[in-house]
Formats: C-alpha cells, sequence, structure tokens
C-alpha cells in the first residue's frame, strides 16, 4: 500500500502570532488538535534508507513573515523532533 504524506502549514508555534497570519478564527486549535490526533495514530512513523534519508508521512510548510522570522529554528527544532 503506497501512502501520502499529510502537509500541514505551521506558520508559527505561537497561537497569537499564527491567528494573525492566517486569519481563521480557531484555526491555530484546530491546527494543534489534527497534529495531535494524528501523532497518536502513529503518522508521525519513519522509514529509514540506506543512504540516510528518512521517509516521512507528515511535512509542514510556512510562509515566513516579519511577524515569525525569529521562530524559524524553533519551527525547523519542531518538525524534527515530530519526524516531519
Amino acid at each position: 500500500m503506497k501512502t501520502k504524506p499529510l502537509f500541514f502549514k505551521l506558520d508559527s508555534l505561537d497561537e497569537e502570532i499564527y491567528k494573525n497570519i492566517v486569519r481563521v478564527k480557531r484555526s491555530f486549535n484546530q491546527l494543534m488538535n489534527g497534529l495531535y490526533k494524528i501523532y497518536k495514530k502513529g503518522f508521525t512513523n519513519t522509514t529509514d534508507f540506506a543512504d540516510n534519508t528518512k521517509l516521512t508521512r507528515v511535512a509542514f510548510s510556512a510562509v515566513i513573515f516579519k511577524q515569525n522570522f525569529n521562530e524559524l529554528p524553533i519551527l525547523k527544532e519542531y518538525a524534527h523532533s515530530h519526524n516531519a
């Protein structure tokens, strides 16, 4: 069975910054609840290959703005710690 990745738009881990960027009410809470559910179901399991690459089923994307620029290292660490 072929698996497809799940992509999430994660512009910030700070709820206020996220709300200012996305401009959708309760979107941060919905995102975090959705991520929790997929982690709980094991979607963050990885497949390791001989060339040290990993295949993951979860991926994050972000648009960089002035509001979240300083958060880039935190977003990167969050993604890596969740196998994304």
